[in-house]
């Protein structure tokens, strides 16, 4: 199993976290001239970060002026999980609007890869895909946070992996995030 330790203590941080939900199915290799259909869940990679309760969700966490990374959060408990992303394209496609009162909504469309290794016992993935994200700088009340960070996610992959028991496999499906909160941690 990949080793996964807390979330390390640090200045407390302005963060908005989304919930993100995985549904990746494929074909996997089983043997000579056998092939057996495969799902990957967010529910997998929860499991390949820890033992946890069945409330535990896997949240992608953006903090200001910091790249995103990813937590399975099981009540007041967070651990890191085993998943990176990157822009896989050179630009993106970025419109936004700003009222008034310096608040920023907009639409961003790029290209992302999603990269995770279970480790052994745990399927894995590499996909990439089209994905828009809702973003806004809207924090709490009538705070304004200092960029722009995402209210929602839909990525839209493919691309192969492994099932459980390490077959190589073809998948698609979507990556997604939705429930945006704004949290100080």
């Amino acid at each position: 199993m990949l080793a996964a330790g807390l979330v390390q203590s640090r200045a407390q941080t302005t963060n908005v976290t989304v919930a993100v939900s995985i549904n990746l199915s494929g074909m996997a290799q089983t043997g000579d001239n056998t092939a057996a259909i495969t799902r990957i869940t967010a529910r997998d990679v929860i499991n390949a970060a820890g033992t946890f309760s069945t409330r535990a969700k896997l949240l992608a966490v953006f903090p200001e002026n910091a790249n995103v990374h990813f937590i399975v959060r099981d009540g007041t408990t967070d651990v890191a999980a085993p998943i990176t992303v990157t822009n896989v394209s050179s630009s993106s496609i970025n419109v936004t609007k700003t009222n008034s009162s310096g608040a920023i909504t907009g639409v961003n469309t790029l290209i992302l890869g999603f990269d995770f290794n279970g480790g052994t016992g745990h399927p894995s993935f590499n996909v990439q895909g089209y994905t828009t994200a809702s973003e806004s700088n809207r924090g709490t009340g009538h705070n304004l946070l200092m960029g722009t960070a995402p209210v929602g996610f839909r990525s839209s992959v493919n691309g192969t992996g492994k099932d459980a028991s390490g077959h190589e496999a073809a998948l698609q499906g979507t990556i997604a995030g939705s429930g945006r909160k704004v949290e100080i941690f």
